[in-house]
């Protein structure tokens, strides 16, 4: 039974987290006032292309690293692919007690999906090798 506990904790922090739409994170970007923008996803995912200005923590790694995240930051907006990743990053924010958290509406796949902007952590050279 303690498991569907902590299981329905999660649940309802994911409810209570607000989101934002890629667009709209994507014109704050633009704009050079982004919020805090957390790629919860593993190194592989995050390498092959994240957000720009996405600071990387994994989720599981998250509660070792709380420091990474700005005591000032006004919002936090959490990405994974599709979603749980970042609830369980959410939850583990809850406990640090920051400011306005939300999750990007559609995660990294919606983003991908609409053709919005990505950088990669190891551009490649037009013939294929990394750059130094």
């Amino acid at each position: 039974m303690r498991g569907l506990g902590a299981l329905a904790a999660l649940a309802l922090l994911a409810g209570c987290a607000s989101h934002v739409e890629p667009e709209e994170l994507l014109a704050q970007i633009d704009a050079g006032n982004p919020p805090l923008i957390i790629d919860v996803r593993s190194e592989a995912e995050y390498g092959d292309g994240h957000i720009p200005g996405a600071l990387h923590v994994p989720f599981w790694k998250l509660a070792a690293n709380l420091d990474a995240v700005p005591a000032d930051a006004e919002t936090v907006v959490l990405y994974c692919e599709h979603g749980p990743r970042a609830g369980i990053a959410r939850a583990q924010l809850w406990f640090a007690e920051p400011a306005n958290v939300a999750y990007l509406d559609g995660h990294m796949s919606a983003w991908r999906e609409r053709g919005l902007p990505t950088e990669p952590t190891n551009p490649e050279d037009e013939d294929g090798t990394a750059a130094p």
